[in-house]
């Protein structure tokens, strides 16, 4: 089981599947049939990339950001976003394998030392959320909608118990189960959720900090996020897929459906 610590980047795969929609590589001028655009040519437009970043802010060499400048010119520049940082572009055109991998663990610092930045405003922000609101309620919806639903605890879930959620990052029926998951945590069960696929420790991190787990049960090991490593196939059988969830009692392994919870 690798529990995740640290943070990388999402961008490398954007830089070499996404195409922004609405981009022209080249902006040419009026009349293309005359002879003065046929002599004059296209324009190049200047990627937005490079007017975004400076080479101080990524402690890159003149050379280092000449190359990065040249690169988004061309093909790199036309097939990705312009949020792929220059640090992501020399690694993904490193010349050497020795110059790939001492990009990737400049872009690797990067990434965890903004992890610990956004860890720690998200824990002042839970604080401060706490202190101005210590009901927890941030709008009354108490004859708007008619009355709020009671947060039922649910049966299944004890002191003692272990639930692993089994689930991709990009889930879109989840709802459920992290809602029970995050309530059987209150309930004094430990959970522990497995990000399934290939999904890279920063995209992990970065949806976690999304959502709204407890960070002193996070910081007390109570919930943990992990990467799946076979897990799955161990606790509910070579067949088993995600999503799923499973509560772990006295040794016997129980599937959990959120909407028809398994009696205790």
């Amino acid at each position: 089981m690798k529990t995740i610590f640290c943070r990388t980047s999402l961008a490398v795969w954007l830089a070499v599947c996404a195409l922004p929609s609405g981009w022209a590589d080249t902006v040419q001028t009026k009349g293309l049939a005359s002879q003065e655009s046929a002599s004059a040519g296209a324009v190049h437009a200047e990627p937005e990339s490079i007017g975004r970043f400076a080479r101080e802010q990524w402690n890159l060499s003149e050379a280092e950001w000449t190359r990065y400048q040249t690169l988004m010119r061309g093909l790199r520049g036309s097939i990705s976003p312009a949020t792929l940082s220059p640090i992501e572009v020399l690694g993904i055109h490193a010349q050497t394998e020795p110059e790939r991998k001492d990009y990737a663990r400049r872009w690797a610092k990067l990434m965890h030392e903004d992890a610990t930045r956004v860890l720690a405003f998200q824990a002042a922000y839970s604080e401060a959320s706490r202190e101005i609101n210590p009901g927890g309620q941030i709008i009354d919806t108490k004859g708007l909608f008619g009355a709020a639903p009671q947060n039922t605890p649910i049966e299944w879930a004890q002191p003692g118990d272990r639930v692993l959620l089994f689930l991709p990052l990009d889930c879109l029926s989840c709802g459920d189960f992290l809602r029970a998951a995050r309530q059987a945590s209150t309930q004094g069960a430990q959970v522990d959720l497995y990000i399934t696929g290939a999904a890279p420790d920063a995209a992990i991190l970065q949806w976690a900090s999304t959502q709204s787990f407890d960070p002193k049960a996070v910081q007390a090991k109570k919930i943990t996020f992990n990467r799946e490593g076979g897990e799955l196939a161990t606790v509910a059988g070579l067949g088993a897929s995600p999503p799923k969830m499973i509560r772990l009692r006295n040794r016997v392994a129980t599937p959990v459906e959120p909407s028809l919870p398994p009696k205790p």
